[in-house]
């Protein structure tokens, strides 16, 4: 299981992916969503996007990265990931993002079907 490194202080904490729901730029800091809580980075959201793997981690807004296997609804301009947080999507980005979901649908039927 891939995990992310993140450091608070002197305590390091190793984010599984799966527990990631989205990262949101704030300057030159980067705040991370988990299902449990949230972290401050000091690096900024580009770092991240050259790190975390896509699929599922997709850039869909200059401010967010999102984990595209929590997301529970999608429009043309937003999606809504798992806690019920709406995250809007840029026009440039739309077309990335779907490509990323049929990925995913595939693989998840891939997987289904092999069992």
């Amino acid at each position: 299981m891939e995990k992310l490194l993140v450091k608070c202080g002197i305590e390091e904490y190793h984010l599984p992916y799966d527990n990631i729901l989205y990262l949101e730029a704030d300057g030159p800091y980067t705040f991370i969503y988990t299902t449990d809580c949230k972290f401050m980075e000091c690096k900024n959201i580009g770092f991240y996007e050259a790190v975390l793997s896509s699929p599922p981690f997709v850039r869909v807004h200059n401010s967010y990265i999102i984990n595209a296997d929590k997301i529970l609804i999608k429009t043309k301009t937003a999606v809504t990931l798992e806690k019920s947080k709406t995250i809007p999507v840029s026009r440039s980005k739309n077309e990335n993002l779907k490509n990323i979901i049929k990925i995913l649908q595939e693989n998840s039927h891939a997987v289904t079907s092999e069992k």
